[in-house]
């Protein structure tokens, strides 16, 4: 019985282990980049970009190309075509 319980021990922190390095740095990679873009800074930064990018799309004639505007335009003839 004592044996049994050492090879479950040895397995269990093998297991650990290999969870700790596989999927683990994984989570704590994912964490860190979570954590980099909700800082308070990023955030700041993140809206003044976004402002940018509106205040110079407000400036074109056309907000998109004319295949685009094509694609858009069929595509929402199908959607109401469906919900008739």
């Amino acid at each position: 019985m004592k044996i049994f319980i050492y090879k479950c021990m040895i397995v269990f922190f093998l297991f650990f282990i290999l969870f700790q390095i596989t999927i683990g740095a994984t989570i704590r990679e994912i964490k860190k980049q979570v954590y980099f873009l909700s800082s308070e800074e990023n955030v700041i930064a993140i809206k003044k970009k976004i402002r940018e990018e509106i205040s110079s799309a407000n400036k074109r004639d056309r907000y998109l190309d004319v295949q685009d505007a094509q694609l858009i335009k069929e595509f929402f003839n199908k959607i109401k075509s469906e919900l008739k």
